[in-house]
C-alpha cells in the first residue's frame, strides 16, 4: 500500500465502482467478523458451477471455508493483564464495515465495551475516536452520541485504567476489574448495562439497541457509559508504586 502506483491500479481494477466498493469491504467485513466461521458457506453461482461438477460434488450447495473465528480477546480474558488480543479484527472491522457503509454492523461493534476495552488496552484510543466520529459523520450514526461522549469524559481514565499490567492488577484487587467482566459476562447484573439503559431511555432507536435481548453484544452504544455512582477513580500513578 505504499506505492501509489499499485493503489491506483488495485482501486481502478477492483473498487471502481461504487457497487463493486461496497461489496469488497463487505467481504473484508464478513472475514473480519467471522461470520462464516466453523460453519458452511453457501456457493455463489460460479463456485457452485464448479463444485457440482458430476466427478466432485454434485449437488452440493455449500461448503465449510475454514475461516478463522475473530473473537477480540484471542486468549486469556479481558478484565486481566495476560491477554492476547485480535490486533487484525480490532484494526480491520471498523474500517472495512465504514467503507462497506454497514451502519448496523459499524454502531454494533463500536457501541460494545469489549471493543471500547480491546481498543484502549492496544493504546488506540485516537483512532477509536476517529472511527466513532467517521461513523456520525459518513453513517449519520447518531446512535453513537452516548459512546462518545462516554469517551470523551473519560478518555484520561481509561487510558490509565487499561494501559498498563500494573494498573490492571491494580483493578483487580479494587474491584474495577471485577466491573469489567461483570459487564461482559452477565450485564443484566452490570451497574455499567443499568446505567446505559437510562442514558439511553430518551432514544426510542438507542433503547432498542441496549436491551435484554442484546445482552450477548454487551449493550450497543449506551452500554459503555458509566453511572456516575459506579464510576471508578483516576489511578494516580503513586498508587501503581
Amino acid at each position: 500500500w505504499g506505492s501509489q502506483a499499485f493503489f491506483d491500479a488495485f482501486q481502478s481494477r477492483y473498487l471502481n465502482t461504487r457497487e463493486r466498493k461496497l461489496g469488497r469491504y463487505a467481504e473484508m467485513a464478513c472475514f473480519f467478523s467471522g461470520e462464516w466461521a466453523s460453519r458452511p458457506k453457501p456457493y455463489d453461482d460460479w463456485l457452485r458451477d464448479v463444485v457440482n461438477r458430476d466427478e466432485w460434488y454434485p449437488g452440493e450447495e455449500s461448503g465449510d471455508r475454514l475461516v478463522p473465528v475473530q473473537p477480540l480477546v484471542l486468549h486469556g480474558e479481558l478484565h486481566l493483564s495476560a491477554c492476547v488480543l485480535n490486533k487484525r479484527r480490532s484494526r480491520e472491522l471498523v474500517h472495512a464495515l465504514l467503507l462497506a457503509e454497514d451502519k448496523q454492523g459499524a454502531v454494533s461493534e463500536l457501541g460494545s465495551i469489549e471493543y471500547l476495552a480491546v481498543k484502549f488496552r492496544l493504546g488506540e484510543e485516537q483512532g477509536l475516536w476517529g472511527e466513532l466520529w467517521d461513523a456520525v459523520e459518513t453513517l449519520k450514526a447518531s446512535e453513537l452520541s452516548g459512546v462518545i461522549e462516554f469517551v470523551r469524559r473519560n478518555m484520561r481514565d481509561l487510558t490509565t485504567w487499561l494501559h498498563s499490567p500494573e494498573a490492571l492488577r491494580l483493578s483487580s484487587r479494587t474491584g474495577y476489574g471485577k466491573t469489567l467482566k461483570l459487564a461482559l459476562q452477565e450485564p443484566l447484573a452490570s451497574p455499567l448495562f443499568r446505567s446505559a439503559r437510562l442514558l439511553t431511555s430518551a432514544s426510542p432507536s438507542l433503547r432498542d439497541l441496549v436491551s435484554d435481548s442484546t445482552v450477548n453484544s454487551t449493550a450497543t452504544s449506551g452500554a459503555a457509559a458509566e453511572a456516575t455512582s459506579t464510576s471508578p477513580p483516576p489511578i494516580e500513578p503513586s498508587t501503581l508504586e
